[in-house]
C-alpha cells in the first residue's frame, strides 16, 4: 500500500471534449525565472482582460460591449431615466482586484457620475466594494480611476445612479486590475504541479526529475491555478505521471470544479510512483484566461497516481489547404480507329469524331486547367491502358 505521494507537471493550454491519449516522452524541467524580473513585475499593476461584459440596459446602438472594445472613442449608454443602471465584467475565474479604471471619450466635457463598485465570485450575490460615490470626469484624460482594498472577484459590477452630462450612465471603457506580483502565466508552457494555487488532498514530495510532484491523490481530490492564459487556442493536454497503484483520471475543467469540462485524460499504472511518462490527450479548444481545475478520479485505493507537471499545446496544421476537402478532375482518353479498342473509332480527336484532317490542327481540350488554383494540392493516378 502506498505510502502518500506523486503528482506532477504544469499547465498549459485547454479544450472541450473527450481525449484519446497516447504515451509519450517526458517533459523537461520548467526553465529558471529571473528573480529580478519577479521584483519588477510585482510593482506594476495587472490589467485583467475581461472575457465578458454585459449590462443591465443600453440606450439606441451604446451596447456594453463598446465599453471592452479598447476604443475611447465609442461608449456604453444605460436606459434614460431608467436609474440604477449597471454594468458587469466576467473575468471568467476568481482574482485578486484592487483598482477599476473608468474613461469616456477625450472629446467630451466635464460632467459627473454617481456611482457605486460591487463584486461576486458567482454571478448571483454581489457584495459592496465601494460605497455610492460622485466622480468627475475631466477634459482631455476623462478617466477616473477607483482604489480599494484587494478583494477576490470574478464578477465587477458598476450600478450608476447619475449623471450630470446625459439621463444614463456612461463608460467608454471599463478595465480592472489586481496585484502585480502575479502575471498571468501562459498555459501553453510547461507548469508544474507543485505551482498550484490551491488543492484539496495531496501532498508535495520530492521527484526523481528533481523539484516535487503532487502525491497521494485520491478520488475527488482536485489542483486549481487561478488565471492561466490560453491564447488563440489548445487541444492538446500533457501530463507527466507516475503510478504503482489503479491508475485513474485527469478531468480539466474550466472556472470551477464543476465548469466546463474540457476533456478527460486516463491514467495507467506505469510501474512505480516515480516512473514517469508523458500521457498526451486532445481536448476541445480552449482559449482566454481561465482558472484551471484539474480534478482527479478513480476506483484504486492508496493513491491513484503522482502529477509531475503539465502543459497544453495548440492544434498544428498537418497538411495543406487542400486536406479535407473534394477535388474533381478531368481525364482524358483517345480512341483511333485500328486501335483495337471496343470503339474502333476516333474519339476525341475532333468535334464531329471524324478522322482528323492530315497536316491539320486537332481540335481538343482537356479540363480542368490547374492554373486556376492557387495554392493547389496536385494527386496524379497512372494512366488506365488496355491490351
Amino acid at each position: 500500500m502506498r505510502s502518500r505521494g506523486w503528482l506532477g507537471m504544469g499547465a498549459g493550454g485547454l479544450l472541450l471534449g473527450a481525449l484519446a491519449c497516447t504515451p509519450e516522452g517526458e517533459l523537461t524541467s520548467a526553465p529558471d525565472v529571473d528573480p529580478a524580473l519577479d521584483v519588477r513585475e510585482s510593482q506594476l499593476p495587472l490589467r485583467l482582460h475581461a472575457q465578458g461584459i454585459t449590462a443591465g440596459s443600453y440606450t439606441q446602438v451604446y451596447v456594453a460591449t463598446n465599453a471592452n472594445d479598447g476604443n475611447q472613442a465609442t461608449y456604453w449608454e444605460g436606459a434614460a431615466n431608467a436609474y440604477p443602471n449597471w454594468i458587469r465584467v466576467d473575468l471568467r475565474g476568481v482574482n485578486s482586484v484592487n483598482q477599476v479604471v473608468l474613461e469616456l471619450p477625450t472629446t467630451w466635457g466635464a460632467r459627473t457620475q454617481t456611482l457605486s463598485v460591487l463584486k461576486s465570485t458567482d454571478g448571483v450575490t454581489y457584495t459592496q466594494v465601494l460605497a455610492p460615490a460622485t466622480y468627475t470626469f475631466s477634459p482631455s484624460a476623462n478617466t477616473v480611476t477607483l482604489n480599494f482594498t484587494a478583494t477576490s472577484a470574478r464578477y465587477v459590477r458598476l450600478n450608476f445612479t447619475a449623471n450630470s452630462g446625459a439621463t444614463g450612465g456612461q463608460v467608454s471603457e471599463f478595465e480592472v486590475y489586481g496585484p502585480g506580483s502575479t502575471p498571468p502565466r501562459s498555459a501553453l508552457t510547461q507548469l508544474a504541479a507543485s505551482s498550484h494555487d490551491s488543492q484539496s488532498g495531496m501532498q508535495l514530495e520530492a521527484s526523481s526529475e528533481g523539484g516535487q510532484n503532487v502525491a497521494f491523490i485520491d478520488d475527488g481530490d482536485y489542483l486549481a491555478f487561478n488565471t492561466l492564459d490560453f491564447g488563440g487556442g489548445a487541444t492538446s493536454f500533457e501530463a507527466g505521471v507516475a503510478s504503482a497503484g489503479a491508475g485513474g483520471n485527469i478531468e480539466v475543467r474550466l472556472d470551477s470544479l464543476t465548469g466546463t469540462l474540457a476533456g478527460t485524460c486516463p491514467v495507467p499504472n506505469t510501474g512505480g510512483w516515480q516512473t514517469w511518462i508523458t500521457r498526451t490527450c486532445t481536448v476541445n479548444a480552449v482559449s482566454g484566461v481561465h482558472t484551471l481545475y484539474l480534478k482527479f478520479t478513480g476506483t484504486g485505493t492508496g493513491g491513484l497516481f503522482n502529477l509531475n507537471g503539465f502543459k497544453f499545446s495548440a492544434a498544428t496544421a498537418s497538411g495543406g489547404d487542400a486536406v479535407g476537402k473534394l477535388f474533381a478532375g478531368y481525364q482524358g482518353w483517345f480512341n483511333a480507329a485500328g486501335d483495337g479498342s471496343p470503339n474502333n473509332g476516333w474519339v476525341h480527336w475532333s468535334k464531329n469524331s471524324s478522322a482528323p484532317t492530315a497536316n491539320s490542327n486537332v481540335n481538343f481540350e482537356l479540363y480542368p486547367d490547374l492554373r486556376e488554383y492557387t495554392p493547389r494540392t496536385a494527386r496524379c493516378f497512372p494512366p488506365i491502358t488496355t491490351s
